[in-house]
């Protein structure tokens, strides 16, 4: 989703609700796992993400 925004704004309510669809978590979750995202290097690489 971040990637297919290609730079644009996402917003707070969209990545809630594409990525943790119904599941209470509080806004540092969702800071600290695009951090973690805008370290990763994209090009040429496949990620998976899983949630606890």
């Amino acid at each position: 989703m971040l990637i297919e925004a290609n730079g644009a704004v996402v917003d707070k309510r969209t990545i809630l609700s594409q990525v943790w669809d119904g599941v209470l978590i509080d806004d540092q979750v969702i800071f600290q796992s695009i951090k973690e995202l805008m370290k990763v290097d994209f090009i040429g690489s496949t990620i998976e993400i899983s949630s606890c």
